[in-house]
């Protein structure tokens, strides 16, 4: 069931992921996105995904990306043409960044281990101290 905070997101956010997810990956497109009302559209790269099993109904599957992740991606993928990636899995994950002067989340492409999501270092830590005891 749809729930309200979701009703008007087209894209998925940092702050939508608490750990990281394997997602495989629909297709890439560009996409028309409006920053602010007052601001001129501008289009930018959305990669569309399925598979992430923890998000409430409504979250969207789609994940605007700039520069540096294009760049990441063509270090999991190799520079191949952008239909290539439908079918391909990937793991996002978030990460906190700068933003001018805000702490943003960003969801961030890393290459899958095994077809599996490795876990945040918080819980490695964890793990790896429940083996020690």
């Amino acid at each position: 069931m749809t729930k309200l905070g979701t009703l008007y997101r087209k894209y998925l956010r940092g702050s939508d992921l608490t750990k990281p997810a394997l997602v495989k990956i629909l297709t890439c497109a560009q996409v028309q996105v409006l920053p602010n009302p007052a601001a001129d559209p501008t289009v930018k790269w959305c990669l569309f995904v399925e598979g992430v099993r923890d998000f409430p109904d409504g979250v969207p599957n789609g994940i605007l990306f700039g520069p540096k992740s294009e760049e990441r991606l063509a270090e999991i993928f190799g520079k191949v043409d952008i239909s290539e990636l439908a079918g391909k899995q990937v793991v996002i994950y978030p990460e906190q960044i700068k933003v001018g002067r805000d702490q943003k989340m960003a969801i961030r492409f890393r290459a899958p281990k095994n077809g599996v999501p490795e876990p945040p270092a918080q819980e490695m830590d964890v793990a790896i101290e429940s083996l020690l005891d």
